[in-house]
């Protein structure tokens, strides 16, 4: 068996059990046998030829974050850019700036969040799909998301209008990026933590989406509201089997209350 067909049986076996049956859909009984055939081989392997197959395959890993290394970069070039830029021609207090940039801060924490995932998670949770119910109930729960927040708006009454451009930028970067850290702990990691079947999973996301509400600070009118916008991501999370669904309606349910609001 050739490097290319060891890796691939070395991905299959480190692949959760969970994933690897939403695979076999895909492949064929004599591709799974032939799979499972080239794993034993690569037991066999001397430690020195096992080493090298490795060392492909964190090639291969490494190759799939060099997009976040870039995106990473850019995001603290710019936030450190803004951050400069509005200290030096707008009088401030320390806590607005702190407001102001904490969601861009969060996006950058998004992004490092990224890097704890196995390049497997990666690609299962933010590939897109072809199934259309996907975006049809994404759609959904955008509708109702951007409804439960502009309920929460409604009584916190913030004004929007009182930023300038520049700070309107930094927001927008902010409630676009921030989302993604938020949904990797909320919709995966701490549900993940109760176990991966599917009663497990409920579980883990009604405790999640407690903290979720306990978090945002609110009064208990706005933390039932707040659950809710948690309770419909994850279903959104349960329905797709993926993230990025979730990351897209919550960033642009930000976006469209922030600006159309």
């Amino acid at each position: 068996m050739n490097s290319n067909k060891k890796i691939a049986a070395l991905l299959w076996v480190l692949i959760p059990p969970k994933y690897r049956i939403n695979i076999e859909k895909y492949l064929s009984k004599q591709e799974i046998e032939e799979l499972k055939n080239t794993f034993n081989e690569y037991k066999k392997l001397s430690p020195e030829e096992k080493l090298k197959i490795q060392t492909m395959l964190h090639k291969v890993f490494y190759s799939s974050y060099k997009f976040l290394y870039f995106l990473l970069f850019l995001f603290i070039l710019s936030f450190l850019g803004f951050l400069v830029y509005y200290i030096l021609n707008f009088s401030f207090s320390p806590f607005f700036v702190f407001s102001l940039f904490w969601p861009y801060a969060m996006g950058i924490l998004g992004i490092l969040m990224l890097f704890t995932l196995q390049p497997y998670e990666l690609y299962f949770l933010f590939r897109l799909s072809k199934n259309m119910f996907h975006y049809l109930i994404s759609i959904v729960m955008f509708y109702l998301l951007v409804y439960l927040l502009f309920t929460i708006n409604q009584i916190e009454k913030p004004n929007f209008n009182v930023y300038y451009p520049v700070e309107k930028w930094i927001l927008t970067i902010g409630i676009i990026s921030a989302p993604n850290l938020e949904e990797i702990i909320f919709r995966y990691s701490i549900p993940n933590l109760f176990g991966r079947d599917f009663f497990r999973q409920v579980v883990g996301h009604f405790v999640s989406n407690l903290i979720f509400s306990v978090l945002h600070l609110p009064n208990f009118e706005q933390g039932i509201l707040y659950f809710l916008c948690g309770m419909a991501l994850s279903l959104l999370r349960i329905f797709t089997d993926r993230l990025i669904f979730c990351v897209m309606v919550h960033s642009l349910a930000n976006l469209t209350i922030f600006y159309f609001l």
